[in-house]
């Protein structure tokens, strides 16, 4: 087990008990477990992980281990398993690099049926937050993990210090203000290590020092979902020069046409070349070990990558530069659009538009009505029709109809009457103001029914009491 300062052990449960076939296995597969690996950082199936079955007995140091590995689409097949209880789980270098043991679950076989038994890397949120703690999950910090290699033979560096630096904007009571953050790790002897802190889903400067030799800064991408896996190399400076190596390539738009006299240098260093007619470079010289690529040229994006040089091996990078976007001047909108439908704003806009009859709060308190209906009487196109003590609204139908009882709505809600006494629903002294529409077509589309018109009514203080909230409110707005 790996010195990492703490052992992960995720126990991954099942994504699926079905399967391939959704049938139970045929007789001739019986000893066979199979299943899928799921790599759920890079959302995609595993190949190469070797899968273990543990056959579980009296003895767990003499147990015996069945081994099988998953093809280039997650699957694997382990044939020989008896009937019973086992222990099952996989093997990968992406668990010793995120610093975890290998998930494990436990299954039963039966002579009817083979089981399918799926695994996973265990998800983003659950390697930070046992990496990390919880706090991270909940302030969005990632995890970044990997080992420190030596280039010129793929040795473990151990004891090497790494850096990761990044800026963020912080918002406060005096404004935003930018600010560098810093967090470091000690590889171990295996040359391991893991960094928390680092922002999710942002850039980040990665540095590795090690005894007498500093390496260059190597900008990553950290994932939106916060984990990443990177492999760092820091070269000696005792190698000789003969151990340096070549970085070539083409740079192209991203139309695939040869970008000339592009830029293209190792970031923070003094190689650096300039790419000929046909989009070509080559920079000689190159230290081993992890760089930034950086290539800037006119009219396009700058744009960097981090690369990994090898002691005399020759490395090769193609670039696909991004245009400038085309911008245009600030578009501003000097327009208001109108006010929701459902607010009492909304009635002086309608009342503008010069359909329908509208009496606002003066107009009732100077008619002073008993019931509702009184206002009513004398619209044109409404009609009051009363059978007894009831008091029912009819207008004008459209259509075969000749009358017919319009819609109401009550402070931005429709409201059927179907007969309902209008003056027992709404009492006067709450009526605040009224919009009515006799006919269909003079509606607003909001307030439209198919065959009739509409009653619009809606509730509040008016005269005096009105006007004192109306002074309160704007006192209260003032400050006074």
């Amino acid at each position: 087990m790996r010195d990492v300062g703490c052992v992960l052990l995720l126990t991954v449960a099942a994504l699926g008990t079905a399967s391939a076939q959704g049938a139970p296995a045929p007789a001739r597969d019986a000893g066979l477990v199979r299943g899928f690996v799921y790599d759920s950082i890079a959302q995609a199936p595993l190949p190469g992980a070797v899968v273990q079955v543990m056959l579980l007995g009296s003895d767990l140091d003499h147990a015996v281990r069945l081994t099988g590995r998953t093809d280039a689409e997650g699957r694997y097949e382990i044939a020989g398993v008896p009937e019973g209880s086992f222990m099952i789980g996989f093997f990968h270098p992406k668990l010793d690099s995120l610093g975890i043991e290998a998930p494990v679950r436990r299954g039963t076989r039966s002579q009817q049926a083979s089981p399918a038994m799926n695994l996973a890397v265990p998800s983003a949120t659950t390697i930070v937050g046992s990496a990390c703690g919880r706090r991270a999950v909940r302030d969005s910090s990632g995890f970044l993990a990997g080992y420190i290699l030596r280039p010129e033979n793929g040795g473990a560096r151990q004891n090497a210090q790494l850096l990761a630096r990044w800026s963020e904007i912080i918002i406060g009571q005096r404004g935003a203000r930018a600010a560098t953050r810093e967090v470091t790790a000690v590889s171990s002897p295996s040359g391991w290590f893991g960094l928390c802190g680092i922002p999710r889903g942002g850039l980040a400067l990665l540095r590795v020092t090690a005894e007498s030799d500093t390496g260059s800064f190597v900008e990553v991408k950290v994932p939106d979902h916060g984990v990443l896996l990177r492999t760092l190399y820091l070269g000696s400076q005792a190698i000789s020069l003969a151990g340096r190596a070549r970085l070539s390539g083409v740079v192209r738009t991203r139309y695939g046409e040869p970008v000339a006299s592009a830029r293209v240098s190792i970031w923070g260093s003094s190689h650096l070349a300039t790419t000929n007619e046909e989009g070509e470079y080559v920079i000689g010289d190159v230290p081993p070990g992890s760089h930034t690529l950086e290539v800037r040229a006119m009219g396009f994006v700058p744009w960097r990558m981090a690369v990994d040089v090898f002691a005399q091996e020759p490395m090769h990078a193609d670039v696909n530069m991004t245009d400038f976007a085309t911008e245009i001047d600030a578009v501003r909108v000097l327009a208001k659009g109108p006010p929701l439908a459902t607010s009492p704003e909304s009635f002086e806009y309608r009342r503008r538009l010069g359909y329908g009859t509208f009496l606002d709060a003066d107009e009732i308190e100077r008619r002073a009505p008993q019931q509702l209906s009184d206002l009513l009487r004398s619209v044109p196109g409404v009609r009051i029709a009363t059978s007894g003590v009831s008091v029912q609204i009819l207008m004008a139908g459209s259509g075969s109809k000749d009358v017919c009882e319009p819609l109401l709505v009550l402070d931005g809600q429709r409201i059927p009457l179907h007969g309902m006494n209008i003056n027992d629903l709404i009492p006067s002294h709450i009526v605040r103001a009224v919009e009515i529409y006799p006919r269909r077509m003079e509606a607003p589309p909001e307030f439209q029914t198919i065959e009739c018109g509409t009653l619009v009514v809606w509730t509040g203080s008016r005269g005096w009491l009105g006007k004192r909230g109306k002074g309160a409110a704007s006192k209260g707005k003032s400050g006074t």
